[in-house]
């Protein structure tokens, strides 16, 4: 069973915090109150929680064994991008040890090893897709050649991020299949949509469109019948 420790200023903060960071949903969490500092004049209030989780759920069996499963730099590329996002979050108060996670043809996966997931994450994977827009702009200046995708990753936090995602989907087509009434989602990137989209692209009786403008847009899941 492994630990890890989350602070904010309420108890709700810090369980938010836990969520955002492992990708989990609050019922699937084990919480312990560590600290509880109540609030004064002079300073807020701080809360410390510990998060009990299997081994699988917290993503490691150990140091050791974690630290194989990187990959060296095979080229300037791949280098100079572990480089410029390890800059980018050291000038963001946020140092971190950045490690190639895998690679595929025209894709690069970064893993951020943080003693911050969740600030390196932000709200709803915010800070996180902002960054790794960034880390994209660069790799597009510095890349002559064939374009190189780079994703960022912490805490495998986009794997727990996808499979919460197919349950949402999965629950609201539910809801939609038995009211017979469209649902909008929350507003969602585009990697995220995606997911929703191919999922239950999927389920005859069931369709999505994507509304709104932005890089941020909500789904419409909606119920057209067995017929479509």
């Amino acid at each position: 069973m492994a630990e890890r420790e989350f602070e904010g200023r309420s108890e709700e903060e810090a369980i938010n915090n836990a969520i955002e960071a492992l990708g989990l949903e609050a019922d699937e969490i084990d919480v312990e109150i560590v600290e509880n500092q109540k609030s004064g004049f002079l300073k807020g209030g701080k809360v410390r929680i510990r998060v009990h989780l299997a081994d699988d759920a917290a993503g490691e069996d150990g140091d050791d064994d974690y630290a194989d499963e990187y990959l060296e730099p095979s080229n300037e590329i791949e280098s100079a991008m572990v480089e410029f996002v390890s800059t980018l979050l050291a000038k963001a108060n946020l140092p971190s040890d950045v490690r190639i996670d895998s690679r595929e043809e025209g894709r690069l996966i970064l893993e951020i090893l943080s003693d911050e997931p969740a600030i390196v994450i932000g709200k709803h994977g915010g800070t996180l897709e902002a960054l790794q827009v960034i880390a994209n702009i660069r790799a597009g200046r510095i890349n002559d050649g064939e374009p190189v995708r780079v994703v960022l990753d912490t805490e495998d936090y986009r794997y727990r991020r996808e499979q919460n995602l197919l349950r949402m989907a999965n629950r609201v087509a539910r809801d939609v299949r038995r009211s017979r009434r469209s649902q909008l989602l929350e507003p969602l990137n585009a990697f995220e949509r995606r997911i929703v989209h191919t999922a239950l692209g999927e389920e005859g009786d069931i369709t999505t469109e994507s509304e709104g403008d932005g890089l941020y847009k909500q789904i419409r899941v909606m119920y057209v019948g067995s017929d479509m």
